[in-house]
């Protein structure tokens, strides 16, 4: 496959998200120095890695994380001891199958048994695709795989933030790669057919005057990655009313206004409740305006939206039992929720919070799945945990991201994403899963 040429809308695209972190490290340092403006040691390699509070100066720390807000990925929450992978489980009352997770050390993708034991590994290099695409020490996006999706085969997808996505084989053979700025999330349908949230630089005046803007797309693909279509938020904002003055009037200024996480097509089930949730919508997660919202993508217009107690949150998904949940990453201080929100009158019901004696925090990222035997699935993404939680609040298991940077273990690779798997999802000769102890 021939690699399509680094643009120069691409470049000022890159150099925009550069720009979001912490500020530039001084010219001449190693990038293993910094992960987007926050000190690393020497030698970690390159990704997202984050820190224990108590390794990062308390107060100081809290000042420096409010401070790098812009981007997100960027500082832990939670203190990480050394230890095996899984810390809890409890075969009993888990979902047992297969873990598929992402992870800030690098660009690739593992398949895991219960016991956190790697049973195998997707990995491609973003320069193996795009090598004209520029590397910048302050902003590690080329060295990671924000989201993944596996198929049954052993085929993979993932996103390289901001850039764009691949499919690879079982062996992580390169099949196609599009540069569509793609980022956060996608769904794959039955049919083959991607939605994928993509984005791209532009000049909005009625933005701001002289700084660019990331416009967000939600972007339809065919299962050979071609593009079918792209939908832009911002002028499906400016055609839908109220709902578009709202968003307007609670985005950001300049550069990256709405930071849009989360796409799903919509399959119809909660349109009684609600009519905007008709199959074929499309519900989506905008984190600058703390707004969840449907959008036909037919009429290229918002139908519905909600703003909630819930700030800065993710993965707004419709769940298997036909309920509406969302990731509140900020709602309360050091305290991160999976809420249920109610699509007709958006009443909202906690699902899990953590509590003083188990702390859950996040203070970005994150995702929540609700599993075939009622438990939920979440994923603490600065602190490189996953915990299942069965309904009445009891963890059954608790696994921590085995990727560790610094001379004692004391950095941990964000963990973007755990996607609980039935052990006979897919079609790979796997080594035997290890017995529970």
């Amino acid at each position: 496959m021939t690699a399509r040429k680094f643009s120069g809308t691409m470049a000022a695209a890159a150099l925009l998200l550069a720009g979001c972190g912490g500020g530039m490290p001084p010219a001449g340092e190693l990038f293993q120095e910094h992960n987007d403006g926050v000190m690393k040691p020497m030698g970690a390699p390159y990704g997202i890695w984050n820190e224990a509070p108590d390794a990062a100066g308390g107060a100081d720390y809290d000042a420096a994380v409010e401070q790098l807000d812009a981007l997100g990925y960027l500082a832990g929450s939670t203190e990480v001891s050394a230890g095996a992978a899984v810390r809890r489980h409890d075969p009993a009352r888990a979902f047992e199958g297969l873990n598929f997770y992402t992870s800030g050390h690098a660009p690739a993708a593992i398949l895991a048994d219960m016991e956190g034991r790697p049973l195998h590994e997707w990995r491609f290099e973003l320069k193996a695709v795009w090598p004209d695409y520029p590397v910048y020490k302050d902003s590690p996006k080329t060295g990671y795989w924000r989201r993944a999706y596996l198929y049954p085969n052993g085929d993979v997808l993932a996103i390289f933030e901001g850039i764009g996505i691949i499919k690879v084989d079982q062996d992580s053979n390169l099949i196609w790669a599009q540069q569509n700025g793609a980022h956060h999330d996608l769904q794959v349908l039955d049919d083959g057919t991607i939605w994928v949230l993509t984005r791209a630089v532009k000049q909005m005046p009625e933005i701001h005057e002289r700084l660019p803007t990331l416009e967000d797309f939600a972007t339809e693909l065919a299962p050979d990655g071609s593009t079918r279509r792209s939908i832009s938020l911002l002028e499906a904002a400016k055609k839908s009313g109220e709902i578009g003055r709202e968003f307007w009037r609670r985005m950001g200024s300049s550069g990256d206004v709405l930071h849009t996480n989360s796409i799903e097509l919509l399959d119809g089930r909660l349109a009684d409740q609600n009519p905007a949730f008709a199959t074929g919508s499309l519900l989506l997660s905008m984190l600058y305006p703390d707004t969840i919202a449907v959008l036909d993508p037919v009429a290229g217009e918002f139908t519905w939206a909600l703003r909630g107690s819930w700030r800065r949150q993710h993965d707004a998904t419709v769940q298997h039992d036909g309920t509406l949940t969302l990731f509140d990453n900020r709602a309360e201080a050091k305290r991160t929720r999976v809420i249920q929100v109610d699509p007709a009158t958006g009443a909202e019901t906690v699902l899990f919070g953590g509590t003083d004696a188990e702390p859950f925090y996040t203070f970005s990222c994150g995702t929540a799945a609700r599993l075939p035997n009622g438990n939920l699935l979440a994923t603490e993404s600065d602190g490189g945990r996953a915990l299942e939680v069965a309904p009445d609040g009891a963890i059954v298991w608790e696994f921590y991201n085995p990727h560790r940077a610094g001379d004692q273990g004391q950095y941990i690779a964000t963990l973007f994403e755990v996607v609980r798997l039935p052990k006979d999802y897919v079609q790979l000769d796997l080594p035997a899963p290890a017995a529970s102890p």
